[in-house]
């Protein structure tokens, strides 16, 4: 199909607002999923960050009540109350980072039970021995219903754990086909503007450069002894 040179100028300028546009939505767009999805990973990986400090917290609790337990030195009671009170704010950080999921809500309102016995099985040996009842202290402790809690409290911590590494995994997924499919769309976006450039490139020469080097041929061969005037102005010199 034959163009003038108008209508490929007008087409070219109207794809290029196109395409400029196009390009803008797609960046724009891409620029929101990107920073959604990256707050996603990142949130995830605080929750994971904060599973594993509740069970250290947990534990550092644990350790600071044996610890009493045998020596009876009340430094020993500094990382049992910080491992506590860190275990109680981390929980609650917890709940607040989980509040989108009701399956991680349920976990933990099952593991805020397990937690207030695990504290107050602590809690009473260190009364016990406080007030000199070490015997009851130490059979309170191999009763076994320490450790039984401390083992329910992994479990539920590690399918927390798991269902979060899922997620991880499924938003890591999500983010990567996102990115491919900003980078796809660009590409082709370009390919097409760089075929409408070439094609462009083509009509200039077809309906401007060639009749102008048909033009001066013809003026080369025009006989000198007719007389052929061109105009010396500015457009005549660009032209040239």
């Amino acid at each position: 199909m034959n163009y003038s040179l108008k209508r490929v100028l007008i087409i070219f300028i109207s794809f290029s607002i196109f395409a400029g546009t196009v390009n803008l939505l797609i960046i724009t767009s891409s620029y929101s999923n990107k920073n959604e999805h990256e707050f996603w990973l990142i949130h995830t990986y605080e929750v994971l960050d904060l599973v594993s400090q509740l069970k250290v917290q947990v534990k550092s609790a644990e350790t600071g009540q044996r610890g009493y337990l045998l020596t009876e030195d009340l430094e020993y009671l500094v990382p049992y109350n910080q491992g506590m009170n860190l275990s109680l704010n981390t929980f609650e950080v917890l709940k607040i980072k989980t509040k989108d999921n009701p399956t991680q809500q349920k976990r933990l309102n099952e593991l805020n039970g397990i937690l207030n016995q695990k504290f107050s099985e602590l809690e009473q040996t260190i009364q016990f021995a406080k007030k000199g009842a070490m015997d009851e202290a130490k059979n309170l402790v191999k009763t076994d219903v320490g450790r039984h809690l401390m083992k329910e409290i992994e479990l539920v911590l590690l399918a927390f754990g798991q269902e979060e590494r899922y997620l991880l995994n499924k938003r890591t997924r999500e983010y990567i086909e996102a990115k491919s499919l900003h980078s796809t769309s660009v590409i082709i976006l370009e390919c097409v503007y760089i075929i409408l450039i070439v094609w462009l490139i083509y009509s200039i020469r077809d309906k401007v450069l060639k009749p102008l080097r048909v033009l001066g041929l013809y003026i080369k061969n025009y006989p000198e002894s007719e007389k052929f005037e061109i105009a010396k102005d500015s457009n005549c010199i660009e032209v040239s």
